[in-house]
């Protein structure tokens, strides 16, 4: 049975992606732009309720981005740079999060989900 997407919620916490959030509050649906809450963790290096969630969306977003267009090669100029930024954020994030001991995230954490997409 597919699950409902709820029409007012803008982004939703993909179910693989789902371990990401484990052991956190139970936000697991970001409204609106997943970026700052993954911004403020690479600047503060503080994990926050938004963290794990909103970085998930971000990494989703992404691989429906390259997905939409076959490669990054094939995204257009205007959107190249967005995507570009989005994947530079997200790996900070995740560069940054396997080291800090408060996330309990190791590298197979990382890249099980990463492999699928």
């Amino acid at each position: 049975m597919a699950r409902k997407r709820d029409p007012t919620v803008r982004h939703q916490l993909p179910t693989p992606q789902a371990r990401w959030s484990r052991a956190r509050p139970p936000a697991t649906n970001v409204l609106g732009n997943p970026r700052p809450a993954v911004t403020n963790y690479v600047a503060e290096h503080q994990i926050n309720e938004g963290t794990f969630p909103s970085l998930a969306v971000l990494v989703r977003d992404i691989s429906n981005q390259v997905t939409q267009y076959g490669s990054l090669a094939k995204v257009p100029a205007e959107k190249v740079g967005n995507t570009r930024n989005d994947m530079y954020l997200a790996s900070e994030a995740l560069r940054f999060l396997m080291k800090d001991k408060e996330s309990d995230l190791s590298a197979g954490d990382v890249r099980r989900p990463l492999k699928r997409l």
